[in-house]
Protein backbone atom coordinates (compact mmCIF):
# COMPACT_ATOMS: atom_id res chain seq x y z
CA UNK A 1 0.00 0.00 0.00
CA UNK A 2 1.49 3.37 -0.89
CA UNK A 3 1.92 5.63 2.15
CA UNK A 4 2.17 9.41 1.88
CA UNK A 5 2.97 12.24 4.26
CA UNK A 6 0.70 15.25 3.95
CA UNK A 7 2.53 18.53 4.45
CA UNK A 8 0.37 21.56 5.03
CA UNK A 9 1.49 25.02 4.02
CA UNK A 10 -0.42 28.19 4.70
CA UNK A 11 0.03 29.62 1.21
CA UNK A 12 -0.72 26.55 -0.96
CA UNK A 13 -2.72 23.36 -1.13
CA UNK A 14 -1.45 20.33 0.82
CA UNK A 15 1.66 18.63 -0.58
CA UNK A 16 1.70 14.82 -0.65
CA UNK A 17 5.14 13.27 -0.14
CA UNK A 18 5.54 9.56 -0.97
CA UNK A 19 7.05 7.66 1.96
CA UNK A 20 7.06 4.03 0.86
CA UNK A 21 5.03 1.08 -0.34
CA UNK A 22 4.24 -0.76 2.87
CA UNK A 23 2.51 -3.98 3.80
CA UNK A 24 0.22 -3.73 6.80
CA UNK A 25 -1.22 -6.65 8.74
CA UNK A 26 -4.66 -6.14 10.25
CA UNK A 27 -4.38 -6.92 13.95
CA UNK A 28 -7.95 -6.03 14.84
CA UNK A 29 -10.86 -3.80 14.05
CA UNK A 30 -12.85 -1.28 16.03
CA UNK A 31 -16.05 0.68 15.71
CA UNK A 32 -15.49 4.42 16.10
CA UNK A 33 -17.87 6.45 18.22
CA UNK A 34 -16.79 9.63 16.41
CA UNK A 35 -18.85 11.29 13.68
CA UNK A 36 -17.71 10.37 10.14
CA UNK A 37 -15.88 13.69 9.72
CA UNK A 38 -13.61 12.78 12.66
CA UNK A 39 -13.29 9.03 12.21
CA UNK A 40 -9.99 7.19 12.33
CA UNK A 41 -9.07 5.19 9.25
CA UNK A 42 -6.37 3.08 10.88
CA UNK A 43 -4.11 3.00 13.90
CA UNK A 44 -0.41 2.15 13.85
CA UNK A 45 2.25 2.13 16.59
CA UNK A 46 3.89 5.55 16.79
CA UNK A 47 7.43 4.11 16.98
CA UNK A 48 6.79 2.19 13.76
CA UNK A 49 5.51 5.35 12.10
CA UNK A 50 8.57 7.28 13.29
CA UNK A 51 10.87 4.60 11.80
CA UNK A 52 9.07 4.79 8.43
CA UNK A 53 9.35 8.58 8.34
CA UNK A 54 13.04 8.56 9.28
CA UNK A 55 13.79 5.86 6.69
CA UNK A 56 12.23 8.14 4.06
CA UNK A 57 14.36 11.07 5.23
CA UNK A 58 11.38 13.01 6.58
CA UNK A 59 11.27 14.70 9.96
CA UNK A 60 8.87 13.09 12.42
CA UNK A 61 6.86 15.31 14.73
CA UNK A 62 3.94 14.83 17.07
CA UNK A 63 2.14 17.92 15.79
CA UNK A 64 -0.81 15.92 14.50
CA UNK A 65 -0.87 13.24 17.19
CA UNK A 66 -4.24 12.89 18.85
CA UNK A 67 -5.05 10.67 21.77
CA UNK A 68 -6.64 10.32 25.17
CA UNK A 69 -4.84 9.58 28.39
CA UNK A 70 -6.43 7.02 30.65
CA UNK A 71 -5.23 9.11 33.60
CA UNK A 72 -5.42 12.81 32.72
CA UNK A 73 -3.58 13.66 35.94
CA UNK A 74 -0.48 12.13 34.28
CA UNK A 75 -0.39 14.66 31.42
CA UNK A 76 2.84 16.38 32.54
CA UNK A 77 4.61 13.05 33.00
CA UNK A 78 3.45 11.98 29.51
CA UNK A 79 4.67 15.24 27.93
CA UNK A 80 8.04 14.88 29.64
CA UNK A 81 8.38 11.31 28.38
CA UNK A 82 7.80 12.26 24.73
CA UNK A 83 10.11 15.28 25.02
CA UNK A 84 12.90 12.98 26.17
CA UNK A 85 12.37 10.58 23.26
Amino acid sequence: MPVYLVKYRTDTLPVYVWISNLTLRVAGTFQSQEPPSCSVDLCVPVNWLRAQMEAAGEEFTYTTLEGSLADSMSLNRFKASISAA
